[in-house]
């Protein structure tokens, strides 16, 4: 199923889930760090997260390092483990982030248990890979932001359900990016097939190459600069549009663009 004919139920997935969210206060904490380190080889990474800011990076290093913020005395706040060349870390908080299409034709779809998030996280979590490339690498997050920075992965899946979700500087043959409920930024990427969607917020691509890119929001704007694409698909169910220097070969659009700036060059 295509990202743009699931931005609507998301929307609609997503003004329920901000809603949960409404009404919380959080005083400011001091935090000590925490730190995870291995050397094992991995080729897969999953991460996913309820609340704080989440940065997963490579580096030139051997090292697979992991580092987040938690209170004095508090106990472990993640399940951390590598086990047949796959690193997962995972919050010990009953959340779940899914990304996929199975069951329902939600963006993202959010499962909470048991736990109140804070709408506005201050905590933070820190996952560094050595520079290579890996076969799959799938973040989620509930509340806060989520960037993934310089990652070459063959499948590379972000997705932030309240909250803003950025990705730089990576490269891969599948690359789905969404956010429920916020802002989504993609820069100096490369794919074979990239899907880029919002149901509640603001689309920025900047420095995109892709041989498939499609790009959908139900309510909000997309930007597109220097963005190169072989088949370029735009879908909106209430948004503007703004291009400066997209090309591509093929260009379809759907749903109701409210107002359109620039225009699509041929490649």
């Amino acid at each position: 199923m295509s990202t743009k004919k699931r931005v609507v139920s998301a929307a609609l997935a997503a003004a329920v889930g901000v809603s949960l969210l409404c009404g919380f206060g959080f005083a400011k904490k001091d935090y000590v760090y925490q730190q995870f380190e291995t050397a094992e080889p991995v080729t897969s990474v999953t991460v996913k997260d309820a609340s704080a800011n989440v940065t997963i990076q490579a580096a030139d290093t051997g090292y697979i390092t992991v580092r987040y913020a938690t209170l004095p005395d508090e106990e472990p706040l993640y399940d951390i483990s590598v086990q047949d060349g796959r690193l997962v870390v995972e919050a010990r908080d009953d959340v779940d982030v899914d990304t996929t299409d199975d069951g329902g034709p939600a963006l993202v779809r959010v499962r909470i248990e048991g736990h109140s998030i804070d709408p506005t996280p201050d905590r933070e979590l820190t996952v560094t890979l050595p520079d290579k490339q890996y076969e799959q690498l799938e973040a989620g997050l509930a509340v806060g932001t989520l960037k993934v920075e310089g990652i070459d992965a063959k499948t590379l899946s972000v997705a932030a359900a309240a909250g803003e979700a950025e990705v730089s500087g990576v490269r891969a043959e599948q690359l789905e990016l969404s956010s429920a409920a916020g802002k989504v930024i993609l820069r100096d990427a490369w794919a074979q097939k990239a899907e880029v969607g919002a149901a509640a917020g603001s689309l920025q691509l900047e420095g995109v190459e892709a041989d498939e890119l499609s790009v959908s929001s139900a309510v909000g704007g997309a930007s597109l600069k220097q963005v190169t694409a072989g088949d370029l698909e735009i879908g909106s169910a209430l948004g503007s549009i703004q291009l400066e220097d997209v090309w591509a070969d093929s260009y379809t659009k759907a749903g109701i663009i409210l107002h359109t700036s620039g225009q699509i060059q041929k490649r």
